[in-house]
């Protein structure tokens, strides 16, 4: 939750006085951070200076506030800072006020490129602000937000106000390069330009444009053509947009889609069904959307976190005051149980200081549990309990077999500390309905995965990253590391209604996400990335197949194929109806730690073969299977073969759908 910072204009904060976080006793550690316990997490820049008088110029006493102590920080003085760090977490807080002071840079340009790859800027949050810069002269360049981020990053709740009219040049948002994130209820007033975004994904949700999309002759300019090359260039859906007095929806090169509408549906690009090249409808059809993903006027069922910004302070119960140590070494197991269980029975929330807890057996959240951490508090799981691969158990177990009721999670961790090949970091088992799920947002594993059992159903996730770590981030230079972890997230729910929104999952053995006997199931687009070290280690190694788990077998799968079949499935679907995938990028950038695979040649033509297969539907088991339906939008591969493998074959290569540096598919449906 560190952001870094370079001298521009204006933030305020919106949240009123009686914010928990404000008042609340901040006793958080940092048990690896060298400043040892002297160093503070939560940071209220008023303590180093800051007025937020709408006068005073507070650039040095925010740049005070988080540089202090040992924190990991951009800039030349600090040899680059570094791009992620667990040691050095901390809560910049704002109280309410007007800030003369930066604007936020997540990768400041302290020399021609970036301080730090964007691919690896990780655990990041910048929420409740109103950032300002109509002070600055409308036909001057000026940017609210630098944002080339990657997993596991946040904007929420923030307002863009930048100078209006048609001479201005300012930008709300600009992330140029990064690898995914998630932005939530986001206002732009006025600028050039709300967003400018060159991610390799992300996902956006509630972002709101004045005078934007309507009264205005043109909605989306778009370049593509039957002859566009690669061939898949200029890729675009569009489902379920509403103009208001918009001439032209859609203008293309030779033709044109009438405004004033209702966009239903809008497709450009290659099709496929599950025989292979499709012809797209002329117009085309959405997709019929399961009832019980739905709430309100036929939309997807969203939630923003919660931040509990009315309840008292009083309502809130410290693991650290209920007699919690979070210094990595003690085994908080039974304190920990014991006030979640309390203080739910109390009805009251639970809440992590930072710190590192140890536990050595299953910590069992219950129903009408709240729990929420400050900045990203890590539940380590360690110890013999953990270790037996051949019967693996939950570290966070959310909810038994057969119960009922609602849980919130959010802004933690679960990790691990040294060898858990048996460890599960999450396990959800609770059932809630679908008209008011249970939800986790801002919850992240490292080293480990998560399973949603058949007695789960009704959850909804937002911004969660289950993790493999394939380099270290504690190392300036990220060195790359071979780390196993066996399954991603398996979803094996019975009933379902499962929203998944900007996801991902990485590095994990068996695959990144597997969906099996399953069904109402909502994605919005997801992301993977294989082993780095495979195919030289065979999936499964070091493990071994469980059928129990529902593994996929690749000694039969992969007979007589090429080496690169055994490698992880980015995403595998068995037996699992209305499967709804809104975008989805699997990638495998290596081949044992080895790039040549995804090299570019110099005539122009791309045949990577990184991996043979990544995304699966009734396939990848001893036999194949048959009956899932599953739909996708905007389904994308890196360094892959078969982009698609349906009942045991090929329906899709990668030569065939060539794009700039991906292979796309905007359209796929069983």
């Amino acid at each position: 939750m560190i952001p870094s910072w370079a001298n521009h204009y204006t933030s305020q904060v919106v949240l009123g006085q009686g914010y928990f976080l404000e008042r609340i006793k901040h006793q958080g550690l940092a048990p690896f951070n060298p400043g040892g316990a002297g160093y503070n997490v939560f940071i209220n820049v008023k303590r180093f200076g800051a007025k937020g008088d709408g006068v005073t110029d507070d650039t040095v006493a925010i740049n005070a506030a988080i540089r202090q102590g040992a924190r990991c920080v951009a800039g030349p003085a600090n040899n680059g800072g570094c791009a992620s760090s667990t040691t050095s977490p901390a809560i910049v807080y704002f109280p309410a006020g007007t800030y003369g002071a930066a604007l936020v840079d997540a990768d400041p340009y302290d020399s021609e490129v970036q301080d730090y790859g964007s691919t690896n800027v990780f655990y990041r949050q910048v929420r409740n602000l109103i950032i300002d810069t109509t002070s600055i002269p409308a036909n001057q360049g000026a940017t609210g937000l630098h944002w080339p981020t990657a997993q596991a990053t946040s904007l929420q709740n923030v307002v863009f106000k930048m100078a209006e009219g048609a001479a201005s040049q300012h930008t709300g948002v600009f992330i140029e390069n990064g690898s995914g994130g998630f932005m939530t209820d986001l206002v732009f007033y006025g600028g050039k330009t709300g967003m400018t975004v060159g991610s390799q994904q992300f996902t956006t949700r509630n972002l709101t444009f004045f005078n934007h999309i309507s009264n205005t002759p043109i909605a989306f300019k778009h370049a593509r053509t039957a002859d566009s090359s690669p061939k898949t260039g200029g890729s675009l859906v569009l489902e379920n947009v509403l103009l208001t007095n918009v001439a032209v929806a859609v203008q293309q090169p030779t033709a044109q889609l009438d405004g004033n509408q209702l966009i239903t549906s809008f497709v450009s690009g290659h099709a496929y069904d599950s025989k292979g090249p499709a012809i797209l409808p002329n117009p085309t059809r959405p997709y019929n959307r399961p009832g019980s993903l739905l709430h309100g006027a036929g939309n997807y069922y969203t939630r923003s976190k919660p931040q509990y910004d009315t309840v008292p302070t009083l309502q809130f119960v410290s693991v650290r005051d209920a007699g919690a140590k979070g210094d990595a070494v003690t085994d908080d197991s039974a304190v920990l149980q014991s006030v979640i269980d309390s203080a739910t029975a109390a009805g009251k929330i639970v809440f992590f200081d930072n710190g590192m807890y140890k536990v050595t057996k299953t910590i069992k959240i219950p129903a009408g549990a709240k729990i929420v951490g400050e900045a990203y508090p890590v539940i380590l799981a360690s110890g013999a309990f953990f270790q037996n691969m051949q019967a693996p158990v939950p570290v966070v177990q959310v909810g038994a077999a057969g119960e009922s009721g609602h849980v919130e999670w959010s802004d933690m961790v679960i990790s691990s500390q040294g060898p858990c090949a048996g460890a599960i970091l999450i396990q959800w088992n609770l059932s809630s309905p679908p008209n008011a799920p249970s939800g986790m947002w801002d919850v992240h594993t490292r080293i480990g995965g998560m399973e949603i059992t058949p007695s789960a159903s009704g959850l909804y996730m937002e911004n969660v990253w289950l993790w493999s770590a394939d380099h270290d981030i504690e190392e300036v230079k990220n060195r790359q590391i071979t780390v196993y972890s066996g399954r991603g997230l398996s979803i094996s729910s019975t009933v379902g209604n499962i929203w998944l929104i900007g996801t991902s999952v990485e590095h994990h053995v068996f695959y990144q996400y597997q969906l099996t006997n399953t069904q109402n199931i909502f994605m919005g687009f997801i992301q993977t990335e294989s082993p780095y070290y495979q195919p030289v280690s065979f999936a499964p190694t070091p493990f071994t197949t469980i059928a129990e788990q529902n593994d996929p077998d690749f000694g039969v799968y992969c007979k007589d194929k090429d080496v690169t079949c055994n490698e992880a499935w980015g995403a595998r679907i068995v037996n699992s109806k209305n499967i709804m995938i809104y975008g989805a990028g699997f990638y495998q950038f290596f081949n044992n730690y080895r790039t040549k695979c995804t090299e570019h040649s110099g005539n122009g033509v791309y045949s990577a073969n990184c991996q043979t297969q990544i995304f699966g539907i009734d396939t990848g088991g001893p036999t194949p299977t048959s009956g899932s339906s599953v739909y996708v939008y905007a389904l994308n591969t890196v360094g892959v073969v078969s982009m698609i493998e349906f009942q045991g074959n090929s329906i899709a290569k990668q030569e065939d759908n060539t794009n700039g540096y991906a292979e796309t598919i905007i359209m796929f449906s069983t």
